[in-house]
């Protein structure tokens, strides 16, 4: 009898795993037991959907469900119909970290047909995407199994991101698109573009013509403004948000290539090479080019660099200004102008200097009426600003509304969140969530 149970239950779990494996689970899911197969086309019906949308998603699915079988197409009075009810057809709604917005229930009947209905265009692309994880590809036709389906699905978390760094290895359009191909089949809503840092400036900015002949690796290793504008509404239709991170006030090494800004920094000759497990040296750290907090001139660049970053990237949800490994101590404090400016005005730790950093950057980005350099109005914005938090960065302030994305030890997130309970979170813990750390390197060891 035990073994009869035993071999039952292998069966059952064997059975079980001939399933698809939806990535991420849905909320709902429910199965029953019959195959369709689909041997000529699929056709797209929409109600409240405006043509442009139509268009897109024809578009986008038709590379994505027929990725192996390329014979079969979109098309009209085809034995598998889909059809999508969206309540909201006049926007693309990823502009919003709302999971609601995301929502969406998708029905597949054996008879050949399947329903869509969502609130928003987002949640569409959704019910789309788990759709392409369930069809069965490996056939010799396309099939969808285990028939009737019903999902009803919305994300736990409104914020799904990938933070991916175009600064240290610039990446060509191409791959970044096809990034957010797959940012978009997983569900994950945010590409965050580390844009700067010490060793590149590569995207071409309005109020600093020429200043990536300087700081880019070279001149095909650039992103241009048309460029930028292309990704970003690719990535829209697709779903994703793209946030952008100007790193600041440390990581700027490369801005003091330019000699124009070269002036504007501290810390710029202050390079130091980490020493791997087999005698390596590669270069990697903090300090090398921090941003003069005490220079008018300062704040004056960011505020041209803020207003051309809210203007290139607009539909962002909110921008990401770093803040993160600023060596307070040997770049401000152990700058003998920089202390003389601190005692002037009654500042007396390297802390202390960046909470009053910070306290005139928050100006610039919401309060600032001024004009830029050029006499157009400086573009500001109500929207949050996102700040990385490590373990031992508990003495600085941020400003009210800012979103905190904590990147220390995940043993330490309840100590951060305590620290910092005014203040919304992005966790991306190091020891789990960065791709170079907890499973060693080339040169022996995690990097973390």
């Amino acid at each position: 009898t035990i073994l009869l149970f035993l071999l039952a239950v292998v069966i059952g779990l064997s059975l079980g795993y001939d399933r698809p494996h939806i990535t991420p689970a849905p909320k709902e899911l429910t199965w029953g037991d019959n195959t369709f197969v689909i041997k000529d086309c699929i056709e797209f019906t929409f109600d409240k959907a405006n043509s442009e949308f139509q268009e897109s998603v024809k578009d986008i699915y038709s590379k994505v469900f027929f990725a192996v079988h390329k014979d079969l197409q979109v098309s009209h009075a085809c034995s598998f119909k889909i059809r999508i009810a969206v309540k909201n057809s006049d926007v693309m709604k990823p502009l919003s970290i709302d999971p609601t917005h995301e929502k969406y229930t998708l029905t597949i009947n054996e008879n050949g047909s399947a329903s869509i209905e969502a609130a928003y265009q987002i949640g569409v692309l959704r019910a789309l995407d788990t759709l392409a994880q369930i069809f069965n590809q490996d056939r010799e036709f396309l099939e969808l199994e285990f028939l009737p389906i019903k999902i009803n699905d919305q994300p736990r978390y409104g914020y799904r991101g990938l933070m991916f760094d175009v600064s240290r290895e610039y990446y060509p359009l191409p791959v970044l698109k096809k990034i957010i191909d797959g940012l978009r089949l997983t569900k994950i809503n945010h590409l965050h573009l580390h844009l700067s840092d010490d060793d590149s400036f590569q995207i071409q900015l309005p109020s600093f013509p020429g200043m990536t002949n300087f700081t880019a690796f070279s001149s095909k290793e650039i992103y241009t403004r048309d460029q930028i504008t292309e990704l970003i509404e690719y990535a829209k239709k697709n779903g994703v948000i793209i946030i952008p991170e100007i790193d600041i006030p440390g990581h700027m090494r490369a801005l003091g290539d330019d000699p124009r800004y070269n002036p504007l920094l501290t810390c710029y000759d202050r390079v130091r090479p980490w020493l791997m497990l087999d005698g390596n040296k590669i270069y990697g750290g903090p300090s090398a080019g921090v941003l003069n907090p005490t220079l008018n001139e300062t704040y004056s660049f960011l505020a041209n660099l803020t207003g051309d970053i809210f203007s290139m990237f607009k539909d962002s949800a909110f921008y990401h200004f770093g803040g993160d490994e600023v060596n307070t101590t040997a770049c401000w404090v152990g700058n003998p102008s920089v202390k003389k400016f601190m005692d002037e005005h009654g500042i007396e730790t390297g802390s202390d200097l960046f909470n009053y950093f910070n306290t005139i950057v928050d100006e610039i980005v919401h309060n600032s009426n001024r004009t830029q350099a050029n006499g157009k109005p400086r573009m500001t914005t109500d929207k949050p600003m996102t700040h990385w938090v490590y373990d031992r960065e508990s003495q600085i302030k941020w400003e009210k509304g800012a979103i905190l994305q904590y990147w220390g030890s995940a043993v330490n997130i309840k100590n951060f969140t305590k620290t910092y309970s005014d203040h919304k979170h992005i966790l991306s813990p190091q020891d789990y969530f960065y791709f170079d750390c907890g499973l060693g390197n080339r040169y022996g060891a995690s990097l973390c």
